[in-house]
């Protein structure tokens, strides 16, 4: 699963409104300024991909979708 961090992203907003984003290793900066952080989740587990619905400018790309890295 990437949390995709596009430039404006407030991490506070997001913290606010999920909790705590664990700490990743797994990061990428993108071409305009943003990020990608990438996290393991079980098989099992379904993420939804969603653009803007945690916060503004934070887009969630798991099952069905895609990031470049």
């Amino acid at each position: 699963m990437v949390l995709d961090l596009d430039p404006g992203h407030s991490m506070e907003e997001l913290e606010k409104n999920v909790g705590p984003i664990p700490e990743t290793r797994l990061r990428a900066t993108t071409p305009r300024g943003g990020k990608h952080l990438f996290f393991r989740i079980d098989r099992e587990e379904i993420v939804a991909p969603s653009s803007s619905k945690l916060a503004s400018n934070v887009d969630v790309r798991s099952n069905h979708s895609y990031v470049l890295l």
